[in-house]
């Protein structure tokens, strides 16, 4: 038995939101929540000053390089490192070696997590190899539970494919994901186009690169009646765009990064700021942090994007884009706002993107199985890392510490 004492609740389709409750677990289910002090019993207490609760969180996007890639990230770390980071619930993007572009490979990521206090529920690439070129087996991966499609970070580049994936995803359940972005115009950039990246003399990244794609993708969708989420939005004028379609099937998503710093962060050339999409300008960054405040963008992902000691510790121009940040999402949510914030975006990263993968959404109700996330922003950040990757960013004197997280019979206590 587990009784959560004096937990404030942070979950806005509960009748409990914003109120202080006792909570008790016992095998797997909340079976009592009280307003009202319950006596101490048996079993784990879990109690802390500033206490919070919500349900489960859970992150769009996740980088999971295994197969192929599991000297940055494999399942074992990737999904223990979420675990840490509050996750119940992760959809990993299809980036991996081979492209997770069929249903075995589908059936390969949902079994790497059956077990796991995390669930995986994988995105299916939307082309063959992640090239762009041929639609991939869409159907397939759908019987075989993808939660979505997408090529990740790679470009779609042909309007043709991305219209017939539009018109074929469109009578599927898995919603598209795309990552605007023009890699023509972004070619060797390094970071964003502007001041800093002048003086600092590195090519930059231009904001209409992604502007230029969120406008092409916006008519393919016009023309097909269908809709799309744009991953990762980072810049005021394409989510501009995105607004004024006025679309029920337009969503996005923004990265807790971009939500924190801005591109003058990369005046030292530490390497762990070199992400993708780029810190954009101060303006973006409160363009979206407003955004997300007010639900014009519907969810917030960490974009973790784990990398090994030779991908990062070398020259700024060798390389490579990502942060690892899954593990501190907490604290960089406690540097993008205060803890009296949290009960205006607490949906972006837990109901939010499991409505958009059309998921079941946990509830916070006696009888029903437990899917929690404890935590406190207020104490110091938990900073010894489950992640494999070297690429966690430096942060001055952390707070936000994850205390637990619950999923029926598993649980997973600091």
């Amino acid at each position: 038995m587990i009784h959560i004492q004096r937990a404030k609740v942070l979950c806005p389709e509960s009748r409990f939101h914003n109120k202080v409750c006792d909570f008790i677990v016992d095998h797997g289910k909340v079976v009592r929540i009280s307003e009202k002090p319950i006596p101490t019993g048996k079993g784990t207490v879990i109690h802390s000053k500033d206490l919070h609760l919500s349900i489960g969180w859970f992150d769009l996007g996740t980088q999971i390089g295994d197969p192929g890639f599991e000297h940055k990230e494999d399942f074992e770390s990737g999904l223990a490192a979420a675990a840490k980071g509050g996750f119940t619930g992760v959809a990993p993007m299809p980036n991996t070696f081979p492209f997770r572009d069929n249903k075995s490979a589908i059936k390969y990521a949902i079994d790497a997590g059956a077990n796991h206090i995390v669930q995986v529920y994988p995105i299916g690439g939307l082309s063959k190899k992640g090239e762009g070129l041929e639609l991939a087996e869409l159907y397939d991966m759908t019987e075989a539970g993808a939660s979505a499609f997408s090529d990740g970070l790679n470009d779609i580049h042909n309007p043709e494919l991305q219209k017939l994936a539009l018109l074929y995803s469109d009578n599927l359940r898995p919603p598209l994901l795309c990552h605007p972005i023009d890699h023509q115009l972004a070619a060797e950039g390094m970071m964003h186009e502007g001041p800093t990246s002048t003086s600092l003399g590195l090519r930059g990244i231009p904001a209409i690169a992604e502007e230029l794609r969120v406008v092409r993708d916006l008519k393919l969708i016009e023309y097909t009646e269908s809709g799309m989420h744009f991953f990762c939005i980072s810049t005021k004028e394409a989510l501009k765009r995105i607004l004024e379609a006025n679309s029920d099937e337009l969503s996005s998503s923004v990265a807790i990064s971009n939500l924190v710093w801005n591109d003058e962060r990369l005046h030292d050339f530490d390497s762990s700021f070199k992400v993708e999409p780029p810190l954009r300008s101060e303006s973006d960054r409160k363009f979206l942090l407003k955004a997300l405040k007010n639900g014009n963008i519907q969810v917030l992902c960490s974009n973790h994007r784990p990398h090994e000691i030779e991908a990062k510790r070398c020259e700024f121009e060798n390389a490579e884009f990502g942060m690892a940040s899954i593990e501190v999402f907490l604290p960089l949510l406690m540097q993008a706002f205060k803890a009296e914030d949290l009960s205006e975006i607490i949906s972006s990263f837990t109901s939010n993107p499991r409505k958009l993968l059309k998921l079941e959404i946990p509830l916070l109700e006696e009888d029903l199985e437990a899917n929690l996330c404890l935590f406190d922003p207020s104490l110091p950040a938990d900073l010894n890392f489950k992640s494999k990757a070297v690429n966690y960013p430096k942060l001055n004197e952390p707070k936000g510490k994850i205390l637990g997280v619950i999923q029926g019979r598993k649980n997973n206590f600091a």
